[in-house]
C-alpha cells in the first residue's frame, strides 16, 4: 500500500490564513514607508521653491510678481495701467512661470514665454514636478486640460481703487498682481508690501 503525499484541505487553508495575516501586517508598513517618501519629496519641493524665490530676487532685485511683468513700469493711475504691462505681453505671467528658469525648466519657460507666440497647448503636457505634492491626488495632473499645483502664493487682500477692484496694486500679501516685494518687506509676523 502506497502512502500519498500532498496537502490536505485543512493544511491548505492554514497556509492561506498565515499568508493573509502576513500580508495584513506588511501592507500598512509599506504604506507608511510610501507616505514618508512622499512627505520627504513634498518638503524637498518646498525647499526648491524657496531657493528659486531667493535666486529670482538676487537676479531681479525683487520676488516674482504674483501675476504680471517683473519690473512693470505701469503704475496705478496711468492710462490703461490695468490692461497693459511694460514690458508688454507679460500681463498673465504668474509667479510660477517666472520661477521656471530657477527650477531647471528653462526650455519650458522659453516655450511659453509670452514675448513669443506661445504654443501653450504643446507645453501643457510638461508637468513641473516641484509644483505638485506627491500626496496630493491632483498634484501635477491635468484638470480641464490645465496642469494643477499644490502650492499657492499669498496675494493678500485686494485694495479697492475708487468703486472698483482693478487687480491688487496695493494688496498686502507677497504675490499679487504687479507686486515688487523684496526680502526686506517680509519681516516676521508682519504683512508684506510692494
Amino acid at each position: 500500500m502506497r502512502k500519498q503525499t500532498g496537502f490536505t484541505l485543512i493544511e491548505l487553508l492554514v497556509v492561506i490564513a498565515i499568508m493573509a495575516t502576513l500580508m495584513g501586517l506588511l501592507l500598512p508598513a509599506i504604506q507608511k514607508v510610501r507616505e514618508a517618501a512622499s512627505k520627504t519629496r513634498c518638503a524637498n519641493n518646498l525647499k526648491q521653491l524657496g531657493l528659486a524665490f531667493h535666486n529670482f530676487e538676487q537676479t531681479y532685485g525683487q520676488f516674482p510678481p504674483g501675476l504680471g511683468a517683473t519690473g512693470d513700469r505701469m503704475k496705478p493711475g496711468m492710462k490703461d495701467w490695468h490692461k497693459k504691462t511694460d514690458p508688454a505681453n507679460l500681463r498673465f505671467c504668474s509667479w510660477q512661470t517666472h520661477l521656471l528658469p530657477f527650477l531647471e525648466q528653462q526650455a519650458l519657460y522659453d516655450a511659453i514665454h509670452p514675448r513669443k507666440v506661445p504654443e501653450v497647448f504643446d507645453t501643457l503636457s510638461s508637468p513641473v514636478l516641484q509644483f505638485g505634492c506627491p500626496s496630493d491626488p491632483l498634484g501635477g495632473k491635468h484638470v480641464y486640460g490645465w496642469p494643477t499645483t499644490t502650492y499657492f502664493g499669498v496675494r493678500g487682500i485686494d485694495s479697492p481703487q475708487g468703486n472698483v477692484m482693478l487687480g491688487d496694486p496695493q494688496a498686502d500679501g507677497m504675490l499679487y498682481w504687479r507686486s515688487n516685494t523684496k526680502t526686506v518687506h517680509a519681516t516676521a509676523g508682519e504683512k508684506g508690501s510692494g
